[in-house]
């Protein structure tokens, strides 16, 4: 019998031990730096730029009623989207909601929006401006 027991102890012994593996901890991902705020100016500034403006857009609703999509009585508002970069250029200049009908109309504000110059903010600034026709030539 003690032949058998040291042969199950060379045997038991002779097994590799396992690794402990430690739990490790989630990484987490790193958060994107936060953007730089822009200044108030600037909002005060774009917000005077675009109330001047506004009258220089109302030949675009001219266009529309030349191309005969606007009959020249209809009242709506056309939402402008666009990015305002460092330099002051509007980019990415799309037409959102429109209660207004014309592609020619449409065209016209985003060419006319797009040559702009506009207040300098820190970085990009996305901006929605509504542009509100009352109808009538």
């Amino acid at each position: 019998m003690s032949r058998l027991l040291i042969v199950l102890l060379v045997v038991g012994c002779s097994k590799a031990e396992k690794p402990v593996v430690a739990p490790v901890a989630p990484v987490e991902p790193e958060e994107p730096p936060a953007e730089e705020p822009v200044s108030a100016d600037f909002f005060y500034e774009l917000a005077a730029l675009m109330e001047r403006k506004r009258f220089a857009v109302g030949h675009c609703y001219a266009d529309g009623v030349a191309a005969g999509e606007l009959k020249g009585n209809e009242k709506g508002g056309v939402l402008v989207n666009f990015t305002i970069s460092p330099q002051g250029k509007a980019k990415n200049v799309s037409v959102g909601e429109s209660a207004l009908s014309s592609a020619a109309l449409k065209k016209c504000l985003v060419e006319t929006v797009s040559s702009w110059e506009y207040p300098q903010p820190s970085r990009d600034v996305e901006h929605s401006h509504q542009f509100k026709y009352q109808g009538g030539l």
